[in-house]
Formats: C-alpha cells, sequence, structure tokens
C-alpha cells in the first residue's frame, strides 16, 4: 500500500490510492494523535519563557475528526491542530523591526526586568526605558524555536509512522510543499 503524507502550512494531509479498513484507520489515527501529543510537548518545551511563561502555556492541540481523504476515499480521518494563539508568537519566532515601543509596551519590559533580572521599581524602570531605546534603533533577531522544532520533530514523526505501518503495507513517503 502507498501511503502519501503532505506536509504544509495548512498541516498534514494524507492520500491514497486504496481503500484503508477501519481497524487500520484506527492504528493510523492513534499514531497521528500520539505524533501531536509529541509535537505539542515539544514546542512547549522549547518556547521561551519571558517574564510569564504565558508564550509557553499557550501552545493548544485540537483533534478533529474528518470524514473522507483529500483522494475521495472514504474513512474516518483524524485532523491534529496545534497553534498558540498569543499575539507575541510571531515577533518571538520571526524578530521584530526596530521602532518605538508604545508605553504599555514599556510596562511590560519594566515587569520583565523585574521578574528575570529581580530589579527594583525604580531600577526596572530605567532599565526598560534603555532597553526601549534600543528596539527603537535596532531590529530583535527571531528565535526560531518552532523552525528548529520542526526540523527535528517530523522526521521523528515521520519515523514512527514508517515504522508502524512501512513494513506491512508499503513504502510510506512524505512529501513537503
Amino acid at each position: 500500500m502507498d501511503i502519501r503524507i503532505t506536509v504544509d502550512k495548512h498541516g498534514l494531509l494524507l492520500s491514497s490510492p486504496q481503500k484503508f479498513d477501519e481497524q487500520f484507520m484506527e492504528r493510523f489515527n492513534q499514531v497521528l494523535i500520539n505524533g501531536g501529543r509529541y509535537l505539542h510537548a515539544e514546542l512547549q518545551k522549547n518556547t521561551p519563557v519571558g517574564a510569564t511563561g504565558n508564550l509557553r502555556r499557550e501552545w493548544k492541540m485540537d483533534v478533529v475528526y474528518v470524514d473522507g481523504f483529500s483522494d475521495g476515499h472514504g474513512g474516518r480521518m483524524v485532523q491534529v491542530n496545534i497553534y498558540n494563539p498569543a499575539v507575541y508568537i510571531e515577533p518571538t519566532e520571526y524578530g521584530r523591526r526596530a521602532s518605538p515601543i508604545s508605553k504599555e509596551g514599556r510596562k511590560s519590559l519594566e515587569l520583565w526586568v523585574t521578574r528575570k533580572l529581580g530589579k527594583t521599581l525604580a531600577e526596572a524602570k530605567s532599565i526598560a526605558f534603555l532597553i526601549a531605546r534600543k528596539k527603537a534603533l535596532h531590529p530583535t533577531k527571531g528565535q526560531h524555536f518552532v523552525y528548529r522544532t520542526l526540523g527535528y520533530a517530523l522526521p521523528l514523526i515521520a519515523a514512527k509512522i514508517t515504522e508502524e505501518f512501512g513494513d506491512s503495507t508499503g513504502p510510506v513517503r512524505f512529501a513537503e510543499e
């Protein structure tokens, strides 16, 4: 049996020319759910903590069952969605251009300085002002923690799927779009 799994920005897409039996689908769905749990845990582990830990705690995983495949064959397929709704996930991942910091942003910096560096409120205000001035003049590099996590976790998930189904059902191919 030839299973094709495509990874793109919308998620994992499965297609196969054969119809799957229900028992196979249950096994396959369970492997996908376990892979999602592993990826969710790795993303949480690799996410920077910051002052409050909110970015790390905001990771969510939803499991939804959909009917049918992209190639028209029937079956109940699991769809695992892993996401982080935090507003500052993108600036942390990709970086931030140089621009002024708002007053609310400066208050967040003060909180960060107080918690991370253990400074008093007066010292935190001064340090936050200096950090804000630097961010207004220089861009902040992204940490690319999601990209690095996907780089090592997706091949491990693919290997687990291949280990589980490759020998008994034929080759499992993975294509990235």
